[in-house]
């Protein structure tokens, strides 16, 4: 323990010369081939800190650059503390109004550069004020009065699923770089009792399919006579979604037309 005891008289000698010094800097040897750094910041004290190299120790001290302990003080904000049945009514302005304004839906493309944190908070944002949306519906209801603006429910609505598509965006990517599986439930091609394919969703069951009657009644072999007639069905529908797509569009130009300052998705 001698050795220790040699260490702390020396280093007790450095720290008084160092106080006491006027000096930029220092020069003190030692018996001991040690190699550390310290630095030192209490009070008024000049800060220093110290190099060993070889048997030499460089205490360099700089009155200028003394530093004190600063105590800041940190503040939050919060919204209004609220905890009564308040909470699951519109603001309080909003009410005998015939309309209220109110911005679009969240976008796909908008939510895609959010993080989980931002989307978190957002969903639930959204789910108090849907939640006060739907309480002043049955209000107005129960009063037999119309609601003004009930767009805004449909558009927080259609927020939340975006949110809900987006999140499950993110863990089938996650799933397929980790597991190269997909978390989403398999699909195949099955045909009904008219012959007709259509797809079907992969799920667990608790009777094997070949022993359940109600799914051998809706999946019963269909007769070959109807196979000419499936090329004529499959026009038909082919032209169906032709027509519904033709009438979107036009419906979409005549709105655009009314509301050329409106924003209206195509």
């Amino acid at each position: 323990m001698a050795w220790a005891t040699s260490i702390c008289r020396n280093l007790g000698q450095v720290t008084s010369r160092c106080l006491n010094a006027s000096k930029s800097s220092v020069n003190v040897t030692l018996p001991l081939k040690v190699r550390f750094s310290s630095s030192m910041c209490v009070g008024s004290l000049p800060s220093f800190s110290t190099t060993l190299a070889s048997n030499k120790i460089s205490l360099i001290t700089d009155q200028n650059r003394i530093r004190f302990a600063q105590i800041s003080n940190k503040h939050f904000h919060t919204t209004n503390h609220c905890q009564d049945l308040m909470e699951f009514f519109d603001a309080k302005e909003n009410w005998n109004k015939d309309t209220i304004k109110c911005g679009r839906p969240w976008r796909l493309e908008e939510l895609r550069i959010k993080g989980n944190q931002d989307l978190h908070k957002l969903w639930y944002v959204l789910l108090k004020e849907r939640n006060a949306l739907m309480t002043m519906e049955a209000e107005y209801k129960r009063q037999c009065e119309l609601m003004p603006s009930p767009e805004r429910l449909f558009k927080v609505d259609e927020s939340m699923q975006n949110i809900l598509l987006v999140v499950t965006e993110r863990n089938e990517a996650l799933s397929q770089l980790e597991t190269g599986k997909s978390i989403l439930p398999q699909e195949r091609m099955v045909r009904n009792f008219m012959g007709l394919k259509y797809k079907r969703k992969m799920k667990e069951y608790a009777i094997p399919w070949f022993i359940n009657r109600r799914y051998r009644l809706m999946h019963a072999p269909y007769p070959k006579g109807l196979s000419k007639y499936f090329k004529l069905y499959y026009e038909k529908m082919r032209l169906k979604q032709e027509r519904d797509e033709y009438a979107r569009q036009r419906r979409v130009k005549r709105l655009k037309e009314l509301f050329p300052h409106a924003e209206i998705e195509e």
